[in-house]
């Protein structure tokens, strides 16, 4: 929650640290995935690596109160370029987590 006023540039900003968060963390779980994958351990890091991408996607939604609404208004370029790399990567750890 945002308290007081912020400049667009800020709103942003703030707006977009969780998602990008999400990205990052489903990115180096995957890593950490590959490198344990004939692992059971390593099938649960999968599956966390798709949770974080999944959260990444859903609060980049463009309606509501999510964060991407607030993005989608102020910097449509931006939240494109947040917003199609959590959904590949999404998509991507689904399919992993489904073989």
């Amino acid at each position: 929650m945002i308290s007081g006023s912020a400049d667009k540039d800020s709103l942003v900003k703030i707006s977009l640290a969780g998602a990008v968060t999400n990205i990052i963390l489903s990115v180096g779980i995957l890593g950490a995935a590959f490198a344990l994958v004939p692992s059971t351990f390593g099938l649960m890091l999968f599956f966390a690596a798709y949770i974080n991408a999944f959260l990444a996607v859903f609060n980049l939604l463009p309606f509501g109160i999510l964060d991407g609404a607030k993005v989608f208004g102020l910097n449509k370029k931006l939240w494109l370029l947040a917003f199609v790399p959590a959904v590949i990567l999404t998509i991507f750890t689904f399919i992993l987590i489904g073989l």
